[in-house]
Order: structure tokens, then sequence, then C-alpha cells
């Protein structure tokens, strides 16, 4: 389960999402869990005070919005559609990636390199021995090798 941050207007073509048809209800079916439903509607409410809020989603639920909203999807001039589908697609990536991995490691596109060895959050455990990561410059001139400036 991961947070899915969406802004009011994006919540609310969520929520027309798991709106249950006439025909749906003759035959008990749901397109998203009770839970997913509910999740829904705490983060309506807190979006209708702050303007956005988190939904709690699953893989499965990722896939389920991705399936079942339109690319676009409005609400007055606000292209819902598309931008939910973009957060959706890098929910899903972040999952692949850590997947592919085989350990959780949080959203790919933060930077997670120290500069100095004291900020590590592993000194004392028995993998602090790791050294401080700094961005490494393959392609770089020697010293004094500079192009003069006009």
């Amino acid at each position: 389960m991961k947070p899915l941050a969406l802004t009011f207007n994006e919540l609310l073509a969520i929520e027309a999402l798991t709106a249950v048809s006439p025909d749906m209800r003759v035959h008990d079916e749901r397109p998203t869990s009770r839970e997913f439903v509910t999740g829904v509607g705490v983060a309506l409410l807190q979006a209708q005070e702050d303007g956005q809020a988190d939904l709690i989603v699953s893989q499965e639920d990722c896939w389920t919005i991705r399936d079942l909203l339109d690319i676009h999807t409005r609400i007055g001039k606000d292209a819902v559609g598309l931008a939910i589908k973009l957060k959706v697609y890098k929910l899903l990536d972040n999952w692949a990636f850590e997947d592919a991995l085989g350990i959780p490691v949080g959203d790919k596109d933060v930077d997670y390199t120290r500069k100095d060895a004291s900020e590590s959050p592993n000194q004392g455990s028995p993998t602090g021995a790791c050294e401080a990561l700094e961005p490494r410059h393959i392609l770089s001139r020697p010293e004094g090798d500079h192009p003069q400036a006009d």
C-alpha cells in the first residue's frame, strides 16, 4: 500500500468510478472494493478541507483506476483523467522498480546520495560500514584544462 496524492477534483473523478450502476446492483457487482470506496470517501473529506489528500492504494487499486478511468476525463477545465493516470503510472513504475531490486526503496526519483558520512543513518549498524555516497563525474576535465571564456 502506498499513498497517491490527489487533488479534490481528482478524487471526485475517482469517486465517480466507484459508483455502482443499476445493472451492477442487480448482479451485485462492484468495480472496486468497499475498502477502496471508503478510502476514497475519507480522502474526499480531507481534500474538501485541504484541497488535496493522500489516497492509500494497492497495486491492484492502481490497475483498477488505470483500467476504468478515461484519460480525457475533465472536471470543469481541470484535465483530471490525464493527471491521475500520470500519477498512477509513476506509482506503478516505483513498484516495478522495487520488484526488480527485490527490496522496497520508496520513491526512486528521490536523490539518495549523501555527501558526508556523518549524515549516514546506518552508523553503528552491521551495514554501517558503507561509505557515504557522492556523485561521481566520469567525464571530467583535468585541473586547469577548462575552456577560456571570451
